[in-house]
């Protein structure tokens, strides 16, 4: 079984690419290398309900993060910051 330390987002979920929506918001939805352990996406939801743009992870899949972004040259930065779990 994999462990916590190899968690790592390895691309967008091909059933849900980006979105743009009129509001001005780009939905995204990141996968996981493997499926989280559901301790550690309680975790990760509740520390990234603070953030600016808020991440979360549904507990009965753990593979997939749903976050948004408001311009496409903000998805690097918001990537990066959820693979080191900041807000």
């Amino acid at each position: 079984m994999e462990g916590i330390s190899d968690i790592k987002i390895t691309g967008i979920d091909e059933r849900r690419p980006p979105r743009i929506r009129k509001e001005p918001y780009i939905d995204l939805c990141f996968r996981l290398a493997h499926k989280a352990p559901v301790d550690w996406c309680h975790d990760f939801t509740d520390h990234q309900s603070k953030a600016a743009f808020p991440s979360k992870i549904d507990i009965k899949e753990c593979l997939y993060i749903e976050t948004w972004v408001r311009l496409p040259d903000e998805i690097a930065g918001h990537l990066a910051a959820r693979e080191l779990g900041r807000p």
